[in-house]
């Protein structure tokens, strides 16, 4: 195939001219096989120019897939299968990013640490499982937790304690399950959470009769005598209020 002219098309990139065609190559590419001073290649060369260039193409994919944010090796795997990329190739690339240090799982993890405990609510049972779903070591992941100082968890608590105690609908007791449930959702553990819970106390003499005002207001209405009573009792209980706290206080 005789080569008859190149085109400048992009920073890195030249539009190739032949008899027949035309290909879009990697600047690179023409230089790693000095196809500037060639006026023809054959078909062997032809399939390495072209196996190269779906390389440095790839390559680009993944660095410009990096730029938005840090990456994990296993999440630029997961993004390149999908760009239809070989295995082999992928390896080659992942190789190569981690030799300039454009990719660093042990960097990934340690950012990935630093920004959850800095930004996010969410506890380190949590943190490990989204590191571990993006395919990373769990020794490594293991090895930066255990760096963080109890009390930074423990002041993360405290913090968000302050938000489920400004709710005064529910009794202590409720609230206790209710922090208990949503802080596990978020990654702590029950040892992290219990001590802290015994420090929670709420006004549930006070609270429970606003609370039966408003049934009373609410159910009043419709129903009377044993019904009403019933229907207040039950709401009462799910609000978390002991069955002996609410027969006394309606009797």
């Amino acid at each position: 195939m005789n080569i008859i002219k190149f085109k400048k098309i992009g920073k890195d990139k030249y539009k190739v001219y032949f008899e027949n065609e035309e290909l879009t190559l990697y600047e690179d590419v023409i230089l790693k096989y000095n196809l500037i001073t060639k006026k023809s290649i054959d078909l062997d060369l032809l399939d390495k120019v072209l196996e190269s260039n779906k390389y440095y193409e790839m390559y680009n994919l993944a660095l410009n897939y990096i730029s938005f944010k840090m990456r994990s090796s296993s999440e630029i795997r997961e993004y390149l299968i999908k760009k239809d990329a070989s295995n082999e190739m992928i390896n080659n690339i992942i190789n190569d990013l981690y030799n300039k240090n454009i990719l660093n799982d042990k960097l990934y993890i340690t950012s990935f640490i630093n920004d959850s405990v800095n930004l996010k609510d969410i506890g380190p049972l949590k943190i490990k499982n989204e590191l571990i779903k993006k395919g990373l070591d769990e020794n490594i992941i293991d090895e930066n937790l255990n760096k963080i100082d109890d009390n930074i968890w423990e002041d993360k608590i405290k913090k968000m304690l302050k938000k489920y105690l400004l709710n005064k609908k529910l009794s202590t007791n409720m609230i206790k399950l209710k922090i208990l449930n949503d802080l596990n959702i978020k990654g702590y553990s029950k040892e992290m959470i219990y001590p802290l819970l015994d420090n929670i106390s709420l006004d549930d003499e006070n609270n429970i009769k606003e609370e039966y005002k408003k049934a009373y207001k609410k159910y009043s209405i419709k129903y009377k005598d044993r019904e009403l009573n019933n229907k207040i009792t039950n709401y009462l209980l799910r609000k978390g209020y002991n069955y002996s706290d609410i027969n006394k206080l309606i009797n």
